[in-house]
């Protein structure tokens, strides 16, 4: 009989999460014909060790694997993320009951940790565009149906000659020195006047916790190019940038600048600013996501040479 079980990476067989893995790749589109499965086991150790949760949950029929679902390693955030298109499930005829089954044990599991929210992302291309179709199933069986839809934008910096112009009467700080309150309350500013679909969907205190939790001093952070912008004593901007998964690619998250000072040119400024600093670290690019419904900042973006790469559709909802 089938079942679904959470167990701990350490007890993982991951030749047979790479089995499971290979093949559901191939059948969402996910996977060039020319990777071999001993390619995607080395991927999937390597995900594993570096960002995966301790708890996977693991499908299995007959005692055979047939699917299985992972977390992002993410300690402190309010929302858990669920490994990109995860539920990775064989081909079948009961594949449907299979990512229920995983999706409902992952529900379960994220509820006892006191997790509240949940999120997946999906890289839509036209080879998978079906795949997401399927997949936006599984999880509307389990309620969650809420989705954002955003593009992956990337800037190369290594021949990027960058001049840097902030109007005199403007100071520029690390970001690190801020107070957290001081950074909340612009933070606030910045986003109240946005279209941010998941700070608008939220209360006073689930904002509150969303920023207190992802903007911790315990979090990464590329400290050199993650700046404040200050204008007569007042905090009135910021430009925050992380470590990615690769060494050399700095991740923007985010720009803000409070609404009485926009269309001044600051903003463009402050990241051009924080792209020079990126530079004299060593860093080769710097991307970020952005709605593909707010025009303003597609053509902000744009129009500092950013380049899109994909399209993301990113699902929200309740772990129950």
């Amino acid at each position: 009989a089938m079942h679904a079980s959470v167990m701990r990476k350490s007890d993982l067989n991951l030749h047979r999460l790479a089995e499971v893995t290979h093949i559901a790749m191939r059948r969402t589109g996910l996977r060039a014909e020319d990777v071999t499965e001993a390619e995607t086991r080395a991927r999937i150790s390597g995900r594993v060790a570096g960002h995966c949760h301790d708890r996977v949950v693991l499908a299995e029929d007959g005692g055979a694997l047939v699917g299985w679902l992972a977390f992002y390693e993410m300690a402190g955030l309010p929302t858990a993320q669920i490994w990109n298109w995860h539920p990775d499930v064989l081909p079948g005829e009961n594949e449907n009951e299979i990512a229920e089954a995983l999706i409902q044990e992952a529900l379960a599991y994220l509820r006892e940790l006191g997790m509240r929210q949940v999120a997946i992302d999906f890289r839509v291309t036209e080879s998978t565009r079906s795949g997401l179709a399927r997949h936006l199933g599984w999880y509307a069986q389990a309620g969650i149906t809420s989705t954002v839809e955003e593009t992956f934008y990337r800037k190369d910096l290594a021949k990027e000659h960058l001049e840097v112009n902030i109007p005199e009467g403007y100071s520029v700080r690390h970001l690190s020195e801020a107070a957290l309150e001081s950074l909340f309350s612009c933070w606030l500013g910045v986003f109240s006047s946005s279209d941010d679909e998941l700070f608008l969907s939220l209360d006073a205190a689930g904002r509150r916790d969303l920023f207190f939790d992802s903007w911790s001093r315990e979090k990464p952070r590329i400290d050199g190019a993650s700046l404040t912008l200050h204008h007569g004593g007042r905090l009135i901007g910021f430009s925050r940038v992380l470590p990615m998964y690769e060494s050399t690619e700095g991740y923007l998250a985010p720009i803000g600048m409070i609404p009485e000072y926009r269309r001044r040119g600051l903003a463009r400024e402050l990241l051009k600013l924080s792209m020079l600093r990126l530079q004299e670290l060593g860093y080769q690019t710097v991307s970020c996501y952005v709605s593909t419904s707010n025009a303003a900042a597609v053509s902000f973006y744009e129009n500092l040479g950013f380049a899109s790469k994909h399209k993301i559709t990113s699902l929200f909802g309740e772990t129950g």
